[in-house]
């Protein structure tokens, strides 16, 4: 801030931390693998398909059923494999649909809205005296730390009380607002 002179050009770095995301995306990935309802689902086990089978005294009708559940095991394994390799080309891309950081874009609760919804993020610089916007940026990546620039030309001299606000649209109450001051100074004449 020393020596900020009025129609200087104002590079202002806000660094935004969102706690609430994870910094290991990598185990996430693996974690949604893990935790894949599909992928968790196990077929019937040998023992269960020959009991059954015993029960059945025509033979066959015996047979047709061994395909049924032949057919059903067929279903399960080639579904499981096309999912993984959903999986697959999504963390090649860098996740679920997720920006190039590899940061995932986190699915927000929104029951009535009639599609997916993601966190979006966006910084504002105001002037708190006058109530204007002075610049703004849209977060481009949702990594759980970032920083951004924001660029201003400095105004006529004297004390200016600036407000950055780290606005979340897609939730209530997880906005965040730092005021802070800045003293513009008159520029020297040149001789």
């Amino acid at each position: 801030e020393e020596g900020i002179y009025e129609s200087d050009v104002i590079n202002l770095i806000v660094r935004v931390e969102r706690k609430h995301l994870p910094d290991d995306y990598t185990r996430m990935a693996d974690e949604d693998e893990e935790n894949d309802p599909l992928l968790k689902q196990e077929g019937r086990s040998d023992e269960e398909i020959d009991a059954e089978l015993a029960k059945i005294d025509d033979e066959e009708e015996r047979e047709a059923r061994r395909e049924e559940f032949l057919e059903e095991a067929r279903e399960l394994y080639f579904a499981q494999q096309e999912r993984r390799r959903e999986l697959a080309r999504a963390r090649a891309r860098g996740g679920r649909g997720w920006f190039a950081s590899g940061a995932p874009p986190r699915v927000v609760h929104a029951p009535l809205c009639p599609f997916e919804r993601t966190e979006s993020w966006i910084v504002l610089l105001v002037d708190s005296k006058t109530n204007r916007l002075i610049h703004h940026t849209k977060l481009l990546t949702n990594n759980a730390v970032e920083s951004v620039t924001l660029k201003f030309l400095a105004p006529k001299e004297g004390l200016y009380q600036y407000e950055v606000h780290v606005k979340n649209l897609s939730y209530i109450g997880a906005d965040k607002k730092i005021p802070f001051k800045m003293q513009i100074d008159k520029r020297p004449e040149e001789a």
